[in-house]
């Protein structure tokens, strides 16, 4: 059997992404995009979408570490979360 339909329907942790300016973390069987963007000393904010461009609401995105912190997408697919300088994000997804 091949790995593509052992994977097709099923929910995969997003790989861990650096905070820098663009990253591109796979969600389930899609990709998902989150521009970024650094707003003050700490804040990042970004926009997750799918391959396709279209937002995603509720996606999880998480500071990886200890002490992390985390938010999730609004109904525009927007997120801020504020994050150390070099701080690697994770984002997740279920729907």
């Amino acid at each position: 059997m091949n790995r593509r339909k052992l994977l097709k329907g099923t929910v995969l942790p997003v790989a861990v992404i650096s905070a820098a300016m663009t990253f591109t973390p796979t969600i389930g069987v899609q990709q998902a995009f989150a521009n970024t963007q650094q707003v003050g000393q700490n804040i990042v904010r970004g926009t997750v979408v799918d391959e396709n461009g279209l937002t995603v609401i509720g996606a999880t995105v998480m500071v990886v570490g200890p002490g992390s912190n985390g938010t999730v997408t609004d109904l525009d697919g927007n997120f801020n979360l504020d994050v150390k300088p070099g701080a690697k994000l994770k984002i997740s997804f279920v729907g």
